[in-house]
């Protein structure tokens, strides 16, 4: 049976902890930063990378790092985790490895979520920072 053909059961897949887009929208994370965070995830599966990781963790890592590559440090950890059902400890966890799938996987195309190419520029920037291992304090702002 090949990877292709491999189902993942609802209850596998890390996008089913991804919150609602209303819920999203409430909580000030952007719909775009839902949509990217949805892509992310569905590029780990069925990596065997993440086979231990806790789906809800995948989810809160993958919607921060769509997020703060949107809107900089505007929306908290907490309040993602508290959307996602993890914590800022285990977004913490993931971010980097999240954020380097958003810039180097293929199949993830971030320019599609852009209106404009200096959001792009400045999207790509901060996602190569959390990429290289950069924390939020030092999160470029402007691109």
């Amino acid at each position: 049976m090949s990877a292709d053909t491999i189902t993942t059961p609802d209850h596998l897949d890390p996008v089913q902890y991804l919150p609602t887009a209303a819920d999203a929208r409430e909580r000030g994370i952007p719909e775009r930063a839902l949509d990217l965070a949805e892509d992310i995830l569905n590029a780990t599966f069925p990596a065997a990378k993440y086979a231990g990781a806790r789906r809800s963790a995948l989810a809160g890592a993958a919607l921060y790092a769509a997020t703060a590559a949107f809107v900089g440090r505007d929306v908290s950890q907490d309040t993602v985790g508290d959307a996602t059902g993890t914590t800022p400890v285990s977004i913490r966890s993931w971010m980097h490895d999240m954020a380097a799938l958003a810039v180097e996987e293929e199949s993830v195309d971030v320019a599609v979520y852009c209106e404009s190419v200096g959001e792009l520029r400045g999207v790509w920037e901060r996602l190569q920072y959390l990429t290289g291992g950069g924390g939020i304090p030092g999160l470029p702002v402007d691109a």
